[in-house]
């Protein structure tokens, strides 16, 4: 996902997933990404 990749280049941040703080706000973002890519991201509503 290139907006989680340029947010991690920006923070300098590539430790594992499992030993980052940000992990909640990483899956939310891969889970939107997943279903904007089936519906349309003007679709979701929340």
């Amino acid at each position: 996902m290139l907006g989680t990749g340029l947010r991690n280049c920006l923070l300098n941040n590539f430790q594992p997933l499992a030993s980052r703080t940000d992990k909640g706000e990483l899956w939310e973002n891969t889970v939107f990404r997943m279903i904007a890519d089936k519906i349309g991201a003007d679709s979701i509503q929340y």
